[in-house]
C-alpha cells in the first residue's frame, strides 16, 4: 500500500510539472528565431523575392537584434523581460520580411531597365497595373 501511494504521489506530481510546459508551446530560443528568419531570406534570395537592396535592409536589422541581445544580458536585464523585448523586435523582423518577400519591387525595377515582361501585360498587351 505504501509503494503504492508513493506511486501515485510521483505521477501526480510528474503531470503537474508537465502541465504548464504543455500549456505553451515551445517557440525555440532567440538565436533559433534568427536562424529561421535568415533561412527564409536565404530562399527569398534564390527565388528572386528579395532584391539586393531589401536583403541588406533585412540583414542590418538581424545585426541589430543580435546586438540588443548582447547588451540586455551584459546590462542584467531578466530573462523574461529580455525575451519580452527581443520577441517583439523578431516579431517586427518577421513582418518585414514578409512584406518584402511579398512586395513587387523587383517586378517594377524590371520595368525601368528592360520594360515589362510578358507575365506583367494583360491579354490586350496592357499593363495590369
Amino acid at each position: 500500500m505504501h509503494i503504492l501511494t508513493r506511486s501515485l504521489l510521483i505521477v501526480t506530481l510528474g503531470a503537474a510539472i508537465a502541465a504548464p510546459a504543455q500549456a505553451r508551446p515551445h517557440r525555440g530560443g532567440v538565436y533559433d528565431r534568427m536562424d529561421h528568419q535568415v533561412r527564409i531570406m536565404e530562399r527569398g534570395i534564390e527565388s528572386g523575392a528579395l532584391t539586393k537592396r531589401e536583403v541588406k535592409i533585412l540583414r542590418r536589422e538581424q545585426y541589430k537584434i543580435r546586438d540588443l541581445a548582447k547588451d540586455l544580458r551584459a546590462e542584467g536585464y531578466s530573462s523574461h523581460k529580455r525575451r519580452r523585448i527581443l520577441d517583439r523586435r523578431l516579431d517586427r523582423a518577421e513582418d518585414h520580411i514578409r512584406a518584402f518577400m511579398h512586395n513587387d519591387a523587383r517586378r517594377y525595377r524590371q520595368d525601368r531597365r528592360h520594360g515589362p515582361s510578358s507575365r506583367q501585360r494583360d491579354n490586350d498587351g496592357h499593363r495590369y497595373w
